[in-house]
C-alpha cells in the first residue's frame, strides 16, 4: 500500500510539473508574439499598411 501512494504521489507532482510547463509556454509564447507585434509596429510606423492601401486604390 506504502508503493502505491509513493507512486500515486510521484505521478500528480508529474502531472502537475508538466501542466506548469505548458501554461509557461503558453505564458511565454504570448509575450513573445506581443514584443514581435509592438516591435513590428514601431519600425513600421503604419508605413506598410499605408503601401497596401494605396497599392489597392492604384
Amino acid at each position: 500500500m506504502q508503493i502505491i501512494k509513493g507512486l500515486l504521489i510521484a505521478a500528480a507532482l508529474i502531472v502537475m510539473v508538466f501542466l506548469l510547463l505548458v501554461a509557461l509556454l503558453l505564458l511565454a509564447f504570448g509575450i513573445a508574439a506581443d514584443v514581435m507585434r509592438r516591435q513590428d509596429e514601431w519600425t513600421d510606423n503604419g508605413s506598410r499598411k499605408e503601401k497596401t492601401e494605396n497599392d489597392r486604390e492604384a
